[in-house]
Formats: C-alpha cells, structure tokens, sequence
C-alpha cells in the first residue's frame, strides 16, 4: 500500500501553524522512527531479525502509531495538515520497514516479503489502521487548508496533489481490502474492516463510481473466502455503505 502523504508534500507551502499537540505527536513519530531505522540497520548488519514485540522496537512502534493520542484529538482543522504529513511520512517509513527488511541485492524479494508478512503480519496491521485513520483525518482537514489559503496561493499544482493524494488514499482502501480477501489472521482482519467501517463515512462521498465498483467486487471476493462471522460481516456492512452511496 502506498501512502500519498509524499505527494501531499510537494504541495503544501506556506502552511498555517499546527496544532501544539498533533505537532508533538508528530515529532515523537518521526524520532522514533528515525531510531527504528538506525535499530533495523543495526541487525540487519548484524545479521538478525527484528522482534516488534519486545522492545526496543515495540517502543519505537508505540510512538510511531500512538492511537490513543490519535482517537483523542480535536475534530480536523486545516492547520493539521503540516503535522499529518510529517506523521504520515514516520508512518510510511515505518511501513517501509516491515514490509522490505531483509530485501536488496541478491536475495530473492519475494521470499523476502513474503517472510516479513508472515513474521511481522501483527504489526503491520497497527500500521495500516493508523494510516486509514491518519488519511481519513488527512481528507477531511485539506479541503478546509485549501479555504483557508488566499486564492493566489490555490495553484494548480496544489490542486493536482491533492487529487492525487484522494486517489491514494482509495488505493490504500483497495490495497487493504485485498490484503483482507488474501487472508490474515481473523483478529487482524476484524481491525483492518473496523478501521474501514469507522472511517467509511468520509472516504464513502470521496470515491468515484469506476472506485466504488471495484470495491464493491474486491469485497465480494473477500466474502467468499471468509468463515469467521464477525469478518463476514463486517464486509458486509461495509459492502452496504459502499452501495449506498450515488
């Protein structure tokens, strides 16, 4: 899954300020993940593996993906938007990391990743939640970044990114439904569709209907594969909010 927050990026000059506390949440991801990166290298170097379920890189990922702190921000503003794509670069790093340790030169990729699915499948889940959750607060606080700005500064450009950041996002959403239909654990599963269904309302209006119905038809695959009840259903009402839309 890519993350558009790169595109986001190129796009965003002349920010208003960010709010104090998204901000410090923010610069603790980034440093934990600059440390992660130097922890990963480290073993990699050494020729050992990460465990992201003891520390020091359990810790790392608790600052990295803080979703209490997350859950308790105040409803999205405009100004979020610097702080969101600095989060949502420690975030794809972060991501980065799981999914590629161990690949490179030499080494079969596909193994490689593969290995990292498996090992890592737990954590890369917390990844991707938070990432939904970090895009979905992202769409709703750039239309209001793009008020905010005087009407010299509504460029083309910036126009472009954010159009493509919407289209990355309904990757992401694609990419995670896939991942569902592919088969994980079924507690993962359940948080990825939580995730889905709590921030559906927002990325729901956003989709295109070409979007929708491709949707719509990754789900129905993943429903076919599916016997744990509550993943089934979970699909089901997400299915449901999909459809809805006109």
């Amino acid at each position: 899954m890519r993350f558009p927050f790169a595109i986001v990026c190129l796009v965003l000059l002349l920010a208003p300020a960010a709010r104090a506390d998204g901000q410090q949440s923010a610069e603790a991801a980034m440093k934990a993940a600059r440390e992660l990166i130097a922890h990963t290298e480290g073993l990699a170097k050494a020729g050992k593996r990460p465990d992201y379920s003891a520390p020091p890189a359990s810790d790392y990922m608790r600052r990295i993906f803080d979703t209490q702190a997350f859950a308790a921000l105040p409803p999205p503003q405009g100004s979020d938007v610097p702080w969101l794509v600095n989060l949502g670069d420690a975030a794809n790093s972060t991501n980065k990391i799981l999914m590629l340790f161990g690949t490179g030169p030499g080494v079969d990729q596909n193994a490689a990743i593969g290995r990292n699915m498996t090992d890592n499948e737990d954590a890369m889940v917390t990844a991707w939640s938070f990432m939904l959750r970090l895009n979905s607060r992202m769409s709703v606080a750039m239309p209001q970044f793009f008020k905010e700005l005087p009407p010299e500064q509504r460029t083309a450009v910036r126009i472009e990114g954010a159009s493509q950041a919407r289209t990355g996002y309904v990757e992401m959403i694609t990419g995670t439904l896939i991942t569902i239909a592919a088969g994980l654990k079924p507690a993962n599963e359940r948080i990825l569709i939580s995730a889905l269904r709590d921030t559906a309302p927002g990325w729901v209006i956003t989709t295109k209907p070409e979007e929708r119905a491709r949707l719509l038809y990754v789900i129905g695959e993943a429903r076919k594969a599916k016997k744990d009840g509550n993943v089934e259903e979970g699909l089901k009402v997400l299915a449901s909010m999909i459809a809805a839309e006109k």
